[in-house]
């Protein structure tokens, strides 16, 4: 095969992989707006989920200074809030005639991780770029507070080399 032939076929294979990424995120899509639309919002239960996750949202907002005492315990908190939710769909599957209208729990644990997992998740990557981002104000402190202890050790060897110099040009004269 000639190296035209080689990119002819790559290219065709490029464009028919954007192509089928194009219909299968537009079905997706399609799948998204469906799945939002037959979920009934105004159900207690959904409602406080998403108090939940608001409150956590603005935690993390409000105590972003405080990356190391409040977010990492709460970071550790959602991972581990998440882990039984297989166990935590089952239950609910089997008991959802107590707090819901309707049976939304299926066997794939769709649901669940779409309103109670994927937020929690979108919450601890937003600390992690809080806790990314005060890792870097540390080290831009840490490199000042190393810059200025190399000029005031500059300087004193300066100060301390200026009276020898003027002793040995004293001498010389």
């Amino acid at each position: 095969m000639a190296a035209s032939e080689l990119l002819e076929q790559f290219l065709g294979n490029l464009t028919s992989g954007i192509d089928s990424f194009q219909n299968e995120s537009g079905k997706s899509a399609e799948f998204f707006m469906m799945f939002f639309r037959e979920v009934d919002w105004t159900q207690p239960w959904l409602l406080a989920l998403m108090a939940f996750h608001v409150f956590c949202l603005v935690f993390i907002i409000l105590s972003r200074h405080h990356v190391f005492t409040m977010q990492v315990p709460l970071f550790a908190l959602f991972f581990m809030l998440c882990a039984p939710a297989s166990y935590i769909n089952e239950w609910a599957a089997q008991n959802y005639k107590y707090f819901a209208r309707d049976q939304y729990f299926d066997s794939s644990g769709m649901f669940i991780t779409l309103v109670y997992c994927t937020p929690m998740m979108i919450n601890a990557v937003i600390i992690l770029i809080c806790m990314l981002f005060e890792i870097g104000q540390m080290v831009i402190t840490v490199k000042r507070a190393e810059l200025h202890h190399k000029l005031r050790q500059h300087e004193k060897q300066g100060a301390q080399q200026q009276p020898q110099q003027q002793k040995e040009l004293k001498k010389n004269k």
